[in-house]
């Protein structure tokens, strides 16, 4: 969504939208299906690609995020740039799927990925700048997102470095589920064995095994899939449907927390859940104490495109996409029942927000050293260190 979208948002009153026809629905259900399809496609030749790369080239990436810090701010760093969390964890799948890195290695990346997706919040907020007020607040709402992924990581991060915590229980998890899974994929493999996998190794087959064409052209499939999904599940949810919805979905906490989960799960993207309740926060339309709750769950909802690109892949790959939803629900569960914890986090982030409406520049500072200034130097440093 844009920033001319955004101010629209909040200067033009909504207007109504009509109930969807049936054929209006289905051809949104086709549509989703078609870019599901696409989706799961791209998660097979970005397989195929990265076994088809050469040994030095492995050796590169694995060597690069062998250090859990390079490994974290490299995950940060390509989801800033690129503003979506759901294709870089949706790549360290495909790169543990294809037996290229281990688990160990990838959780870091997920973890900076987490922190890097909250860039695109940050970025909304810089909509308001023209409206002190309505700066501070947005500001606040978007820190606030910033700060849930930052404090996780801090408490989660050094846990995993030194004990391997989020590893184990990932992988503990797995084989608990492992039943269920097995069951599950009958089905599903079968689906793609008729479906995905024939597509995916037609792509192969007409560019001769060419990997300098197979990688960029999976990861364009993997960005235009997720892209468009969103696009036409938030056509869905948009106006004054939305509108409607947002005085029940923010009523308490815990439905706030469910309906972020919900809703993120249904639109694969916590960057535009959280960009729109920055915009209703600005407004007034939702307290920061109330849209907090929702932020908190839509973290936990952005998880499910990594366990979808998971679910038909390898075992170690359904514990990055596991490990990937423990992250986010391990910091739920320590931030959402501790009311001072919470408020802490509330309280910091409109701190933020007021020296940010005293000095505009503060913002964007905040923004460059943390997201980019801050993971060059300690990529540099930690290499060289």
């Amino acid at each position: 969504m844009t920033t001319i979208e955004y101010r629209q948002t909040q200067e033009e009153p909504m207007a109504d939208s009509p109930p969807l026809s049936f054929q209006q629905i289905g051809v949104r259900v086709f549509f989703s299906l078609c870019a599901l399809f696409v989706f799961l496609v791209s998660l097979s030749l970005l397989s195929s690609s990265f076994r088809l790369l050469s040994g030095e080239v492995i050796n590169d990436i694995i060597s690069a995020v062998s250090n859990p810090f390079v490994g974290l701010f490299i995950g940060l760093l390509v989801t800033a740039i690129i503003q979506k969390s759901s294709v870089t964890t949706s790549l360290v799948v495909a790169v543990v799927a294809a037996g290229k890195l281990s688990l160990a290695h990838a959780i870091p990346v997920v973890i900076g990925a987490n922190i890097g997706t909250t860039i695109t919040a940050m970025l909304v907020s810089f909509a308001h700048i023209n409206k002190k007020k309505e700066f501070k607040r947005a500001t606040s709402a978007a820190a606030a997102h910033n700060l849930f992924n930052i404090f996780g990581a801090l408490v989660l991060f050094p846990l995993e470095v030194y004990t391997h915590f989020l590893t184990n229980l990932s992988l503990y998890v797995t084989q608990l589920i492992k039943p269920l899974s097995k069951f599950t994929n009958v089905g599903i493999k079968g689906l793609m064995d008729v479906s995905v996998y024939p597509a995916s190794d037609f792509f192969v087959f007409l560019l001769g095994n060419n990997v300098l064409i197979l990688l960029p052209l999976s990861i364009v499939l993997l960005f235009f899939s997720i892209s468009s999904f969103t696009f036409i599940l938030k056509s869905v949810l948009m106006g004054d449907r939305w509108h409607k919805l947002q005085n029940f979905v923010f009523g308490t906490p815990l439905r706030a927390l469910n309906w972020g989960f919900l809703l993120t799960a249904a639109l694969q993207s916590s960057s535009l859940t959280t960009s729109v309740t920055v915009s209703l926060v600005a407004t007034r339309k939702v307290s920061l104490k109330n849209a907090f709750p929702f932020i908190m769950g839509a973290n936990i909802g952005t998880t499910f495109t990594a366990i979808l690109a998971a679910i038909s892949q390898s075992d170690t790959a359904l514990s990055i996409a596991i490990a990937h939803l423990l992250f986010n629900f391990l910091g739920v569960t320590i931030l959402f029942p501790i009311l001072p914890l919470r408020n802490f986090v509330i309280r910091s982030a409109q701190f933020l927000g007021k020296i940010s409406m005293q000095n505009r520049s503060v913002g964007i500072i905040y923004v460059l050293v943390t997201f980019f200034l801050i993971p060059f130097i300690l990529i540099f440093l930690t290499k060289n260190g």
